[in-house]
């Protein structure tokens, strides 16, 4: 993530003197079967696959459609960032706002929840 952002503004920066426009695009979990499709890991069960594949099913919200229109608009309007989805979002001004902290953040969020109903 940080060193995509890296990457993508230095390409930016190449193309800054020429026509060539750059956005970079930040999607969130859009809703596919990308994980449903994945293969799991060594040592992940059965029930660990599902329960992977059904937790990506509850956090990917955005339609691949709505995706593309959010892109497209974006290249529209020459936004450098294009964030898809509320969770891009969330995810962006947690990076911006607590760098320090963001990966302990992200983690908590993408934790299972307990029998307790608390993370």
């Amino acid at each position: 993530m940080p060193r995509a952002s890296s990457r993508c503004a230095a390409s930016a920066r190449r193309c800054a003197t020429s026509t060539v426009k750059v956005s970079v695009v930040h999607p969130g979990g859009i809703r596919t079967p990308i994980a449903a499709n994945a293969r799991a890991a060594a040592g992940v069960s059965n029930a660990g696959r599902s329960e992977i594949v059904a937790r990506f099913a509850r956090v990917a919200r955005t339609t691949p459609e709505a995706a593309a229109e959010r892109i497209v608009q974006g290249i529209l309007k020459d936004e450098k960032r294009i964030l898809i989805g509320g969770d891009a979002r969330f995810i962006d001004r947690v990076q911006r706002l607590l760098p320090a902290s963001y990966w302990r953040i992200v983690a908590r969020s993408w934790a299972p929840p307990t029998t307790h109903g608390r993370r």
